[in-house]
């Protein structure tokens, strides 16, 4: 656990707390090992979904920032050439 944490921590990392659960999993694997979801599971699916693309847009104005800081490191790191 202690070793997960340290990533956890160190990567920008946000939860997204929706989940698809699968019980009984054996259960609803056809003859093609292909999962047959349930409505259950597709609701789930569903919300979760919806959940990925509501942090998707919550987090954008974070990445377009974190891009222009990435690329003025980047700017700054170059060696300067003749």
């Amino acid at each position: 656990m202690q070793q997960l944490e340290q990533v956890v921590t160190t990567l920008p990392t946000v939860p997204a707390v929706e989940s698809v659960n699968i019980p009984f999993h054996t259960s609803l694997v056809d003859a093609g090992r292909h999962v047959q979801a349930n409505d259950t599971m597709t609701r789930a699916a569903d919300a979760m979904v919806d959940e990925l693309l509501r942090v998707e847009s919550a987090m954008r104005p974070r990445r377009r920032q974190g891009d222009s800081a990435a690329a003025d490191d980047t700017l700054r790191a170059r060696p300067a050439t003749c």
